[in-house]
């Protein structure tokens, strides 16, 4: 047998017949199978600035899922494993195993009904997650060849979602789309910005490059979102999750990428650093943001993030920073402001480097001022060793550069290297 970390993205359109169905479908099995009903109430928690946005309530259980579902053997040696699970008080669900083994000649499945189908596509680790299902029913179906009963399937988690993130506009009036007008000259930067999903809560962060140019997957983020190995396990990248134009159009979110591991993290500037464990595709077409470490007060700032999960925005601050201990302070926006989600965005200075990431602060619309990034070059050099600093994964040759320059995606298959700045 073999173990899989299977994470995916989940789109809200219909596959077509082009995409494989599961044996169930092919062979007409009844679709009376085992159902977990999930009928629970919760308090629905209130979003603030300095903690993840909570997208959904995660409920721990221990459960040994194989011994649950339904087996269904045909007589050419092929088989179906099949549960569902139900949660009518919720918007899609999310489940979390700590083990996850079956054969390795497995298809898995997770699906509504035959017009919301989504295969999944394995990658070999130990954990499995199977992020937000827009639906608050669903089933896991398992087809394969072989033994009977052949599976341990431990679940941990079942992520009860309330907020339905990915579909609705909901942040605040004075937010502005990254392809307005205003956005026109960080179209570049604005593909480096992730939107990050990890156990029920989501924040954003940034994919940045370092000084070896040599397309190592950084995520920049915050520390108060996630600050574990195995919350990085769990986290999925989406990329390009914003709207076509400006002010709506089609709304693009389908690319992702998933799991990462912490390479380091610090309280002292709210930072932490992932690595993505695959490179994303390259049809994704990400960028991989230049940064500077000059401790010096930026003239002005641009913020890429996705304010209560929403699509892709940016916000402006015209006039120059102010250093507060480990923090930049944004005195006072002139085009946008943050909210809950936008924690962990990069603040980028006027040359297109980020010195940063969203901490927290008071910025409203109707009140857009004071809110504290944490400062690079606090993040680069102030921890004790490589778990709580930059420095040796930005500049693993300590080469001492000041400024590193961006990357497009696409120098990771050509092999083309730019110069930086000391």
């Amino acid at each position: 047998m073999k173990q899989f970390l299977i994470l995916f993205f989940l789109t809200p359109f219909l596959f077509s017949l082009n995409f494989e169905k599961p044996l169930s479908f092919k062979e007409n099995l009844s679709l009376n199978v085992k159902e977990i009903l999930i009928d629970q109430k919760f308090e629905i928690p209130k979003a603030e600035k300095g903690f993840p946005l909570q997208v959904g309530i995660p409920i721990s259980y221990k459960w040994d899922l194989h011994k649950l579902g339904n087996y269904d053997y045909l007589k050419d040696g092929r088989a179906v494993w099949r549960i569902s699970f139900y949660a009518p008080s919720f918007l899609w669900l999310s489940f979390e195993f700590d083990t996850f083994k079956v054969p390795s000649n497995s298809k898995i499945f997770v699906y509504k009904d035959e017009g919301l189908i989504f295969p999944i596509e394995p990658i070999d680790d130990g954990v499995f997650v199977i992020p937000p299902f827009p639906s608050n029913r669903c089933f896991i179906e398992i087809d394969f060849y072989g033994e009977k009963e052949p599976f341990d399937l431990k679940l941990s988690t079942i992520v009860l979602g309330f907020k339905d993130f990915l579909k609705s506009q909901r942040s605040q009036w004075c937010e502005v789309d990254i392809n307005c007008p205003e956005g026109a000259d960080w179209q570049k930067e604005k593909r480096s910005v992730t939107g990050i999903y990890f156990s029920g809560y989501f924040c954003t962060g940034s994919l940045i490059n370092n000084a070896r140019f040599d397309c190592k997957n950084y995520v920049l983020t915050a520390n108060h979102c996630i600050n574990n190995e195995s919350t990085a396990n769990r986290a999925v990248f989406y990329w390009n999750y914003e709207w076509s134009e400006c002010g709506g159009g089609e709304l693009l979110y389908g690319d992702h990428t998933p799991g990462a591991n912490l390479r380091a993290t610090n309280q002292r500037s709210d930072f932490s650093l992932l690595e993505i464990k695959s490179q994303p595709k390259e049809e994704y077409r990400v960028y991989y943001s230049g940064w500077s470490r000059d401790p010096n007060p930026p003239t002005g700032a641009v913020i890429i993030h996705h304010p209560d999960a929403d699509p892709k925005k940016i916000s402006f601050e015209e006039h120059k920073l102010v250093l507060d201990g480990s923090f930049w302070k944004v005195p006072h926006y002139e085009v946008g402001a943050t909210e809950p989600g936008s924690s962990g965005s990069p603040i980028y200075n006027m040359s297109h480097k980020v010195i940063g990431q969203l901490y927290g602060g008071y910025s409203t619309c109707d009140r857009p001022r004071n809110d504290y990034y944490g400062a690079f070059h606090i993040s680069f050099s102030a921890g004790t060793d490589s778990s709580s600093r930059l420095k040796e994964w930005l500049d693993p040759d300590n080469t001492g550069v000041v400024e590193v320059e961006g990357m497009d995606s696409v120098s990771c298959y050509r092999r083309h290297m730019r110069p930086f700045k000391m």
